[in-house]
């Protein structure tokens, strides 16, 4: 069946038949590159937990906001919770506040006349 092309007949021109068995089987890189690749799979996944954990700490407001954006069901209602407390603690640690320091500086700088 996979050899036999189809035939259309109102047009009369006839189709291969198209089969996803090609797509079924994973090709295995030739050597020495699938140990390259699962090092960059690591090294993205560790450089995104790291970008995740600064973005908890430093910019836990927005945060709290994308939360509170999100479709309301048991779940969201108990994200948000958790993102006001987690807020919450942060401004009462200290590093909520460093984001919009630094922001209001780079505005500072972007809207001075050199």
């Amino acid at each position: 069946m996979m050899d036999q092309p189809t035939h259309d007949k109102s047009s009369g021109h006839r189709w291969p038949s198209r089969s996803l068995g090609r797509f079924r089987y994973y090709r295995r890189p030739p050597d020495g590159k699938s140990a390259d690749a699962n090092a960059n799979v690591r090294a993205s996944g560790f450089a995104m937990l790291i970008a995740f954990v600064l973005m908890a700490l430093f910019n836990s407001g927005d945060l709290r906001s994308f939360t509170r954006d999100l479709p309301g069901n048991w779940l969201t209602d108990q994200l948000v919770m958790y993102s006001d407390q987690w807020h919450e603690l942060m401004l009462a640690l200290g590093p909520a506040h460093v984001r919009p320091v630094i922001h209001d500086l780079f505005d500072d700088l972007r809207e001075m006349r050199w």
